[in-house]
């Protein structure tokens, strides 16, 4: 007895021992351990979800969420004395001893559902070896459950709080994370509205999830077949469901009632929701794959569907399974990005996006953001320009080519931007100071490089270090939105699903341009995206501009690449309501992609093709309005500065552009103004003839070589083209304009002209076919002998014309040249002239003297006749001058003096 006795304290002491080892060893009871994260879930920007993400796919329920049928198949199978006992069962537990101790493999381990939360939480969480289940350490652990499970979690919860805990804590299968996450995988429903066979089988799989998992083939299907009619059984035999219940769950098999599939984690959204997790974690520092939040992107289902079959090749042919684009599509007036393309096969989630990671040189996209924008911004500049294309280079040296390595000489802004110009491109950079062009596009969320504080000239046309589409969108944005820039965005607002904590995004938005300059530049990327193709997309006049870029020398022998290889093709476009930004092309390009032909070579139209597409279902609306503040104004071709037309100036010579209010130019161009009228206009009579003079005009600017010359020399840079441009004007003017000259005509009694003829002399001679006593009116207009629409306006003079008129005659007596040997002598007679009226000899009644004479050799004026000196070879020309009755004569005598 004594014995007997010892050895019962023993045991009592060894028990307390333990119990105490179990109570001082047990872990800390933390109840966030069973608070598991749930999703997180993204809502589109209609507040629709599209998708659940996170380390673990769960929705925690609670209790009265939960359907009667899955409460009932849980208990049954799990724990049918759950709510009587208070977390450890007694009997349950002596009884599943004795039958492991008899060797009865299948007497079960006894924990209640208390205990299984205990277990799965604290005691053998992370454990994965046999040992921690088995011998002692098996013992121990089982026990510490029991206590925890009395002590620490059924004295302060109650029933339906541990139940919850306990559905919404374990992994079932399939990526499924807690009843809910389970039912929406399974049944594509609510863990509330399961019936009878679905709640067995959502039951049945908490015993071993991989093993029962409905969506992981033939084999566990079969096996989730089996389990869960022997939950029906335990539902049944508890009381749970009646005989004809379970009769009637019986043949709903696994087969009819699982309809979900397995959750592979790609979305069909996944390239968007790999950028909103990304910016939501950049801007508020949660992970939503840990931490559960809803997320209120910017997401626009339709717009992203259509994206999408794009990518997938349903609407549209791609050149081969290799080449690659990246989409983006961004709301103007917010700058929420509302749907883009990641990537062609995306499979997975993190992947390469190609909207927002891929940093690509733009090409000619950057003319209307570091040329003609700034221009228009900085310089007031309009969009006629004008700038020349010709032979340049880059101020450090090193020659700039045209796309098509020709010039276009003198054209305007517009038509440079239009057609894409490198060389006039590169002049409008080189107008703006450079920190103003860094101000402009750095305000528009550009990346330019920079090189001593100084933005390198050729990002002129886009060769810099590039943007991605959504970076190249958003700028282009700002042009439709009046000149703001807003903060490219792929959500609005995230909330914590654990704490209600909200984070409200603060979209930055800025002005980057006034809106004039936004206003003209879309004007003019009108035409451009109507000279590439890309305007017209649902009958709407986007604004739109292509680019290119090339390989240079070095990687195109690298690549064994042909000279016609290009390397990355963009189009940015908008409309009234977004923009759109596409590249196109490959990701790397090897020698080995090269003998597969993957590699573009110029003419290749992808990206308009694919910006096309894209456009179809984006745009609806193209309406840029004039601020009120932008004048279209008429002005004459190649007047540099830009000068009105005047009202002569023919059609093709004028042009509309846009000015900024208050840089429109006054001053009228002359090229094709009224000529001015001749002077000193007479008239006289000289028997039936009818001689008119006139002081001649100047010889206009428009046709005068010495004026174009300098013209053009000060416009051109390049001596050849202000050579070619002379010629181009030239040829121009004697085809179409002629040279100056007057028109004479004879005023009629009714006051119509009759054109007498067109001379470019000072004199005309009219012979009248009658003569009669009569005023008559001559008039003299100066005219082109080509172009008369800009003839002046006209002086007349009157005539008084005789009846029977004599003719007066005036010669020289002698020979009109003399010829002398060096050393003869020269005597003047005493009638070096002789006039006649009719037969009458009048020389006596005329006056007649000696105007000049003229050494010719050195044009000096003699002052008499004996100043002539024979002794040496020369020439001397007298000018003698008649006058008789209203008649004047000049007539001219040349002594030559030879050997």
């Amino acid at each position: 007895m004594i014995i007997f006795f010892l050895a019962g304290i023993a045991a009592l002491v060894a028990l307390c021992v333990f119990f105490k080892t179990i109570v001082d060893e047990a872990p800390e009871f933390d109840v966030n351990n069973l608070l598991m994260s749930e999703s997180s879930i993204i809502l589109d920007k209609d507040g629709n979800e599209i998708d659940r993400i996170g380390n673990e796919q769960r929705e925690t329920l609670k209790y009265e969420e939960l359907s009667e049928s899955l409460i009932d198949a849980i208990i049954a199978t799990e724990d049918s004395r759950f709510f009587q006992h208070n977390g450890f069962d007694l009997p349950r537990f002596v009884k599943a001893a004795i039958g492991q101790a008899s060797g009865n493999g299948d007497a079960g381990g006894a924990s209640t559902l208390t205990m299984q939360i205990i277990k799965n939480a604290y005691t053998v969480k992370n454990e994965n070896t046999k040992e921690k289940s088995t011998g002692f350490t098996g013992i121990k652990r089982k026990f510490t459950d029991i206590y925890m499970a009395i002590f620490k979690l059924e004295e302060k919860y109650t029933k339906q709080e541990i139940l919850e805990f306990y559905v919404n804590y374990n992994y079932l299968g399939s990526s499924s994370y807690g009843v809910e996450q389970a039912s929406r995988t399974y049944f594509n429903k609510s863990a509330k509205d399961l019936n009878i066979s679905e709640a067995a089988l959502i039951a049945g799989l908490y015993q071993s999830p991989c093993s029962y998992d409905p969506l992981g083939g033939e084999e566990k299907r079969a096996r989730a077949e089996q389990r869960r009619l022997t939950v029906l059984n335990l539902m049944e035999r508890h009381g749970y469901i009646t005989s004809e219940e379970h009769e009637i769950a019986k043949k709903l098999t696994v087969d009819k009632i699982v309809t979900g599939s397995r959750n592979n984690n790609v979305s069909p959204y996944q390239s968007f929701e790999d950028m909103v997790l990304k910016e939501v974690q950049e801007k508020t520092g949660w992970d939503p794959n840990s931490i559960p939040v809803v997320i209120y992107s910017t997401l626009d289902c339709g717009k992203q569907q259509h994206i999408n079959r794009i990518m997938n090749g349903e609407t549209f042919a791609w050149e081969n399974d290799a080449v690659q684009g990246g989409i983006a599509v961004v709301d103007v007036h917010n700058g929420q990005i509302v749907a883009i393309g990641g990537g062609r096969n995306v499979g997975a989630a993190k992947l390469w996006n190609f909207a927002t990671d891929e940093v690509r040189q733009i090409g000619s996209t950057a003319k209307p953001l570091y040329d003609y924008g700034p221009a228009i911004e900085y310089n007031n500049a309009s969009t006629y320009g004008p700038v020349t294309d010709e032979i340049y280079s880059y101020t450090g040296g090193g020659k700039i080519n045209n796309w098509d390595m020709g010039y276009y000489g003198f054209i305007t802004y517009r038509e440079a931007l239009r057609t894409s110009r490198n060389i006039p491109a590169l002049k409008a950079f080189q107008s703006v100071e450079n920190s103003k062009i860094y101000e402009f596009v750095t305000n528009l969320g550009l990346s330019p490089e920079l090189e001593n504080n100084y933005i390198h000239e050729a990002h002129a046309i886009g060769a810099y270090t590039g943007e991605t589409p959504v970076s190249l969108a958003s700028a282009y944005a700002a042009f439709a939105n009046k000149g703001y820039y807003n903060e490219p965005h792929s959500f609005t607002k995230v909330v914590r699903r654990d704490t209600g904590e909200e984070y409200v995004l603060e979209v930055k938005t800025r002005k980057a341009m006034g809106e004039d300059t936004a206003y003209m530049i879309s004007n003019v990327l009108q035409d451009a995206a109507n000279w590439a193709g890309v305007s017209g997309i649902n009958g709407v006049s986007i604004a739109a501009k292509t680019g290119t870029t090339n390989f240079d020398d070095r990687q195109l022998e690298a690549k064994g690449l042909p000279d016609s290889a290009i390397n990355d093709l963009w189009v940015a476009g908008y409309d009234s309501h977004y923009s759109v930004a596409v590249w196109y092309g490959y990701k790397t390009i090897t020698r080995d992609d090269v003998a597969l032909g993957h590699y573009t070579i110029s003419g290749n139209h992808g990206n308009t093709e694919l910006f096309n597409a894209v456009g179809q279902g984006v745009f609806t609306e193209a309406n840029f309005e004039n601020p009120g503040n932008v004048n279209a104004v008429t002005v004459e071709r190649e007047t540099s500065p830009a000068m009105l037309p005047s009202e002569f100036t023919p059609g093709d010579w004028r042009i509309t552009e846009l000015f900024k209010a208050g840089t429109e130019p006054a001053e009228v161009s002359q090229r094709f103004a009224k000529l001015p009228d001749v002077s000193n206009l007479k008239a006289t009579q000289n028997g039936q003839k009818i001689t008119i003079t006139w002081n001649p005009i100047k010889t206009p600017d428009a046709i005068n070589p010495d004026y174009i010359r300098n013209f053009f020399n000060s416009v051109f840079t390049s001596p050849d083209f202000q050579g070619q441009a002379f010629n181009v004007r030239t040829n121009y003017n004697n085809s179409n304009i002629g040279d100056i000259g007057y028109n004479v005509y004879l005023k009629k009694n009714d006051g119509n002209l009759e054109l007498l003829g067109f001379t470019k002399d000072s004199t005309f001679t009219y012979n009248m076919k009658t003569t009669t006593n009569k005023d008559t009116t001559f008039v003299v207009k100066a005219c082109y002998s080509i172009f008369k629409a800009n003839m002046s306006n006209g002086i007349e003079t009157m005539l008084n014309v005789k009846t029977n008129a004599k003719k007066i005659t005036a010669t020289l007596t002698t020979n009109n040249t003399i010829s002398l040997k060096i050393g003869g002598k020269y005597s003047e007679p005493t009638n070096p002239v002789k006039v006649m009226e009719d037969s009458s000899d009048v020389t006596s009644k005329a006056t007649i003297k000696i105007e000049s004479i003229t050494k010719k050799s050195d044009n000096t004026i003699l002052k008499s006749i004996t100043d002539i000196i024979t002794t040496k070879k020369e020439s001397y020309e007298i000018k003698y001058s008649v006058k008789y009755s209203d008649e004047e004569f000049t007539l001219i005598k040349t002594i030559e003096i030879a050997e």
